[in-house]
Parts: C-alpha cells; sequence; structure tokens
C-alpha cells in the first residue's frame, strides 16, 4: 500500500543497470547494480494509496516495477493516471525487451497475469441473471440488473464499511452518559446528598439521534450510487458507457486495445483504449468477468 512519495531513478551502462530509490518520508537510498538481462519482466500493479491519523485510504496509484530472475521487485514509477501508468510500463517493457504483465490481473490479454476460466465460465454466463445482454447485427448492449439479491449483498457491504462510523457515534455518545452518571455521583458525595437521576436522563440525546441520521443518509447515498446500472453500448463505431441514463464516457471501439478485471486492491472491470473506462460497483466477481467476457465477444462479433 502505497503511503509516501519516493523517488527512483534507473542508469543503463551497457550490460549492467543501477537502480536507486530515495525514501521521501526519511531520505534513506537504496541502490542496487545488477545486469540488464537477470529483468525477467515489467509488472504493472494498482495499490491503495493511505494516509491520514487512522491510514484512511484516500485513492489508489499505479506502480511500474522491474521483476528481477530472482524475484525481486525494484519501483520505477507510481502515478494515479492509468492511462499514463501503461504508456510508462508499455515503455519499459519495449526498452528491455521483456514482458509486462499486470498483477492480479485476468483476461485474454497477452498482459492477464491469469487467462479467463472459459471453462465453466460460458455456464455461469447463462446462470448469472444480474448482467444482461442484447443483441444486434450493429450493437450491443451489455447492462447490469439490480435485483433483491444486489440489495442484501449492499447491505452487508455497506455495514462493513460503515461500522467503524456507527461504532465511533455509539461509543461517544455512551461515554457522555457515563461521564454524566459519574458527574452527578461525585456532587452526591461532595454535597452528602443522594444521586437523583431524571426520567430523561438514558434517554437518546437529540445530538445522536442527528449522527445517526446523518450515518444513514451517507449509506443512503452510496446505497443510490450503487443501485445505478451500469450499460455498455458497442458498436463497430463508438463504446459507450452509462450509469443509469448518464453517459459517463465514449470513445472509439477501434482505439481499444486491452480488456481487463482487476482483482486488487478492489474489483474492476478496466477497458483500456482513447481513454480508461473503469467499472467497480458490481457486486460479485462472477459478474465481471461474465460482462468481460460479453465485452470480448462483443469485439470479435462486430470485427472490431
Amino acid at each position: 500500500m502505497a503511503q509516501h512519495s519516493v523517488d527512483t531513478s534507473l542508469e543503463c551502462r551497457e550490460d549492467w543497470a543501477i537502480w536507486q530509490l530515495v525514501d521521501g518520508s526519511n531520505l534513506a537510498a537504496n541502490h542496487l547494480k545488477f545486469q540488464v538481462s537477470e529483468i525477467a519482466q515489467i509488472s504493472l500493479i494498482r495499490v491503495q494509496v493511505r494516509g491520514g491519523a487512522f491510514q484512511e485510504v484516500l485513492g489508489t496509484a499505479w506502480q511500474v516495477y522491474l521483476t528481477l530472475c530472482n524475484r525481486s521487485e525494484l519501483l520505477l514509477h507510481e502515478t494515479p493516471d492509468t492511462k499514463a501508468a501503461f504508456a510508462k510500463a508499455a515503455e519499459l517493457s519495449r526498452h528491455f525487451a521483456v514482458p509486462l504483465t499486470v498483477v492480479g490481473s485476468e483476461g485474454q490479454s497477452r498482459l492477464a497475469a491469469q487467462p479467463l476460466q472459459l471453462q465453466g465460465l460460458t455456464q455461469r454466463t447463462q446462470s448469472c441473471t444480474t448482467i444482461g445482454c442484447q443483441k444486434s447485427a450493429q450493437r450491443w448492449h451489455i447492462f447490469c440488473k439490480w435485483q433483491l439479491s444486489s440489495t442484501w449483498c449492499w447491505l452487508g457491504k455497506s455495514l462493513s464499511k460503515f461500522s467503524f462510523l456507527l461504532f465511533t457515534v455509539i461509543m461517544a455518545n455512551l461515554m457522555i452518559l457515563a461521564g454524566g452518571l459519574l458527574h452527578q455521583s461525585a456532587i452526591s458525595l461532595v454535597a452528602q446528598v443522594p444521586v437523583s437521576f431524571e426520567p430523561t436522563f438514558w434517554v437518546l440525546r437529540w445530538q445522536m439521534l442527528i449522527e445517526l441520521a446523518a450515518v444513514g443518509g451517507i449509506m443512503l447515498i452510496r446505497g443510490a450510487q450503487l443501485s445505478r446500472e451500469e450499460h455498455l453500448y458497442i458498436t463497430p463505431a463508438s463504446l459507450t458507457f452509462c450509469l443509469g441514463s448518464l453517459k459517463i464516457a465514449q470513445m472509439p471501439t477501434g482505439s481499444i486495445h486491452e480488456l481487463l478485471f482487476l482483482k486488487q486492491p478492489f474489483p474492476t472491470l478496466l477497458i483500456l483504449g482513447e481513454q480508461a473506462i473503469e467499472i467497480h460497483e458490481l457486486q460479485y466477481e462472477t459478474e465481471f468477468r461474465v460482462m468481460l467476457l460479453h465485452l470480448q465477444v462483443a469485439r470479435e462479433t462486430l470485427q472490431i
């Protein structure tokens, strides 16, 4: 997981290469000298960027590595831009004449770390009721359908994601109530009077209700975002990606050169061409694989 910036350099002299990394957090430098022939491949991996007091996820970044024959990984480049990362990795792959692999990916592309397991996937495609496909001679429409099972999956993910926030709200208010109890007990000891609690002492504070309502509102907004159905419209001329009725991106189908299912740091369907289109709001990994398979068949059928 990327947490701070680093500076790297690579200097090649005939058959030898010198790699250096300077960590921005403590300015410590690492050096390594190796033969160029030891480079096995260029590895491209997507990682989460964390920061803040609780090391929360701030975003994602792509990291480009030199992978040596002894499986050593040497960081060369880091960027949040998908197209820039693939371009840099492809440039290094051509320069050193070694393969390029996207770590944690599946697909029929030569860049995929693992091929799609087509055996059994075709059967799952027919049984996957949440991914639909409408075909015609000149257009394919691939889309995700929100169903009851999707709702249960969303509830589970929402509770998992916002459980810490709910816990914080509840514990903060319990501490306030406990503090009030201790305060009144201390006063009774000093004043030598019995403790008397009002009936409303244990009633939920109105501030807590507002806080819980805010958390619930965030969950509902997130649910509304997740429930928007993804639509891909593919013709020989263009590929269009929509969320519900809102058009998000469009690019020429002839520019598409990579279709990948990324499994880390979170499931994502990547369509790379003139621009990068990412779909990551599907509920299950099978849905990503089925949608990817439909996309590949659409390209072949439309002779893109």
